[in-house]
């Protein structure tokens, strides 16, 4: 599972009252010392991120122009344009920073094992600003007719 400076604190704070140490409050300040004395840093999962085409700026152009065109002839109102994006989403969220020591080549952070348990979120609004209301889809296996 991922660490975080905050799981860090909580868990000194609460190691300092099991010890009966008194006045330790574990703030931010201590917990970056705590980790530069132990040679600790916060720590990315690393994703490789898909470019975008060298000529994007000029099809985004193209593309406006003509969706703008499109709209002044037909003399379409902003209420009925919709934009819809479905978003993947996991019930187990994998988290990409940890408390690691530095100079670590493999992060791993464990997961619940549902990671790859998904449901698709659909969102939307209108031109006007108006937004819709989320729709939320589930997978689910096939049923048979019977």
């Amino acid at each position: 599972r991922s660490v975080s400076t905050v799981t860090v604190r909580l868990r000194a704070v609460t190691l300092a009252q099991e010890m009966n140490i008194e006045h330790f409050q574990g703030g931010p300040s201590w917990c970056f010392r705590f980790m530069k004395r132990r040679h600790l840093s916060i720590r990315a999962r690393t994703t490789v991120a898909q470019q975008l085409p060298v000529d994007y700026k000029e099809k985004l152009s193209i593309f406006r122009f003509c969706c703008s065109k499109k709209i002044a002839d037909k003399h379409i109102q902003p209420s009925h344009i919709t934009n819809m994006d479905e978003v993947p989403l996991t019930f187990d969220i994998p988290v990409n920073h940890t408390v690691e020591k530095k100079g670590t080549s493999t992060v791993a952070i464990c997961t619940m094992g549902h990671e790859k348990s998904a449901f698709t979120v659909v969102l939307g609004c209108h031109a006007n600003g108006q937004k819709l209301p989320p729709m939320v889809i589930f997978k689910r296996k096939t049923l048979s007719k019977e």
